[in-house]
């Protein structure tokens, strides 16, 4: 099993789309500030990267909760389509074992998307620190009420590498989902398009139901 992971997990982390990946999370945490973006490039603005980071991925945004769960499909969800396609799967299944093979494509899917999601929104903070603070301290009567405030006044560093380590999680768990559907249907549009519909079906029953925020699987 360990070859076969090994295996699935190089051609999982190092492919373009990985790339094309990273770079759209990224793109995806600014637009959701999209009137706010030139921002991004001012010296002494009033804003900070956390007022992007929140807009789009603590709030959540349209781009960076709706469309992140697809982007980070790109690097692997879709793998096993291709295999059905070309008729290897079979192959593959009978070799290694079914919970072998399911075991490697649930751990690489996991790794790609979490990866993804991770790096991309690191990307992200790279770039906007580059002007911008992480977080200004006049800012704190705005966000005190989020989960983890007094720890981004006390050490933006550290809120941000628990943020990221989030977002790799939750990047891990839409690539999951992506490579499930794949399974059921193995077309690539189902696969990368399912996360998009989940998400946006569970934002709804959460509102219409009104369930606190405690207890919203997607907070």
């Amino acid at each position: 099993m360990g070859n076969l992971l090994r295996v699935m997990c190089s051609r999982a982390l190092i492919n373009i789309r990985m790339l094309i990946g990273i770079i759209c999370v990224a793109l995806c945490i600014g637009i959701d500030s999209v009137d706010l973006l030139p921002k991004l490039f001012q010296k002494d603005s009033a804003l900070d990267v956390h007022y992007f980071w929140f807009n789009a991925i603590t709030y959540g945004g349209i781009y960076g909760k709706y469309f992140l769960a697809v982007i980070v499909t790109l690097p692997y969800s879709g793998d096993f389509c291709i295999e059905y396609m070309q008729g290897v799967w079979r192959y593959i299944l009978m070799k290694s074992g079914r919970k072998c093979y399911a075991f490697a494509k649930y751990a690489a899917c996991f790794i790609s998307g979490g990866s993804v999601a991770a790096a991309g929104g690191c990307f992200f903070i790279i770039l906007a620190s580059g002007n911008l603070e992480l977080f200004l301290e006049r800012r704190y009567v705005e966000i005190q009420m989020i989960p983890f405030a007094e720890l981004l006044m006390e050490s933006p560093k550290k809120y941000f590498a628990i943020a990221l380590y989030l977002l790799f999680l939750s990047g891990g768990l839409w690539a999951c989902i992506g490579y499930t559907i794949s399974c059921y249907f193995p077309f690539k549009y189902a696969v990368h398009m399912s996360p998009f519909l989940i998400a946006f079906i569970i934002t709804r029953i959460n509102v219409i139901f009104n369930i606190p925020n405690r207890l919203r699987i997607d907070y």
